[in-house]
């Protein structure tokens, strides 16, 4: 017998595909050179020309995005590469282009949910916090996601670990934007109002949202068809949390109202008030579920990032560098 020869995206080795979507997959594999595993998004074969170059072109604007980012609750972006397909619309090749991502542990959100149904109500705040350091960066770093999703936020429930991943429709905040839609069911009321814009409080509302589906296992608003939900987003209010669940404490489903307030006014200006209130939760039940690390020492942390973020003495520091301040020791004695 002989070995079977090596599959090869650039210098990346394809050892095995581990997920996919409507445009690309994702493979595992090995970088020779750096000699780590990686992971590698390349666009579908079965894309046409046309199709293509809007695929690699996301690929290039995520990386021009993300590749600026280290977070620990972010997925990293190593590399992109492959020839950009032609001004006439025709590509080269499918298999030369390629988005080289940290291949982090544990499975998305998305799957996660679908094998689990409703999460307990310490879990979801545990990962919504995470989260909200997560957003909290991004907006201090003057970029919306977007698109922020289930399938879009990396969970390792032995260890608690998030990371948010998919730049591909982010914007920076001083740009013009336009309205375009990441995922209907955690899309915003301003995203069907011409007189609103995408704002950071946008993000906050889809993390409402995705936080509503943990909680209750289904999406918050329900149609027969795009318009129908896009009206129910405007208008309408979701079924309180509490009537489908009574195990969920009044003072979460007041989070969410906030969070999913139809006025950008009304909800949480920013993630770091967002943080605050799931922070502010989760000593109430007192349970932060983490194997690997002792509970009092996990709460005292979540005490420790919010001091130093409203701190003055820190204006200068960036969310990361607090978020590693604290993950390195104790910051008060």
């Amino acid at each position: 017998m002989t070995d079977e020869p090596t599959i090869n995206v650039g210098r990346y080795q394809v050892l095995d595909k581990t997920g996919g979507g409507t445009s690309g997959d994702v493979y595992r594999c090995y970088d020779p050179i750096l000699k780590r595993n990686v992971a590698v998004k390349v666009p579908l074969v079965t894309l046409d020309s046309a199709e293509l170059k809007n695929v690699v072109g996301k690929f290039y604007h995520e990386a021009e995005i993300a590749a600026q980012f280290q977070h620990a609750n972010i997925v990293t972006v190593h590399d992109v590469g492959g020839s950009m397909p032609k001004d006439n619309g025709q590509a080269e090749s499918h298999g030369v282009h390629y988005l080289v991502m940290e291949l982090a542990s544990g499975i998305n959100l998305k799957d996660y949910l679908q094998s689990q149904g409703k999460l307990p109500v310490e879990e979801t705040l545990k990962i919504i916090f995470e989260c909200c350091k997560a957003l909290d960066y991004i907006h201090y770093r003057g970029v919306i996601h977007r698109d922020i999703k289930p399938a879009n936020i990396m969970y390792e429930p032995q260890t608690g670990a998030v990371k948010l991943t998919d730049f591909s429709i982010s914007d920076y905040l001083d740009h013009p934007s336009e309205k375009q839609i990441g995922t209907l069911p955690y899309s915003s009321p301003e995203h069907f109002l011409p007189d609103k814009q995408i704002t950071p409080q946008t993000d906050i509302f889809a993390l409402g949202s995705v936080m509503y589906q943990m909680l209750t296992g289904s999406y918050p608003f329900h149609g027969e068809n795009i318009d129908e939900v896009a009206s129910h987003i405007v208008s309408s209010h979701p079924t309180p949390v509490r009537a489908l669940r009574d195990d969920v404490p009044i003072q979460v489903e007041f989070i969410l109202l906030k969070a999913m307030s139809k006025s950008q006014r009304d909800r949480f200006q920013n993630a770091v008030e967002f943080t605050d209130a799931v922070s502010l939760a989760l000593k109430t039940i007192g349970v932060v579920q983490n194997r690997q690390v002792d509970q009092h020492r996990k709460n005292t942390q979540i005490d420790e990032y919010l001091m130093l973020r409203h701190n003055s003495w820190f204006s200068e520091f960036s969310p990361d560098q607090i978020d590693e301040l604290v993950r390195s020791g104790r910051v008060l004695s």
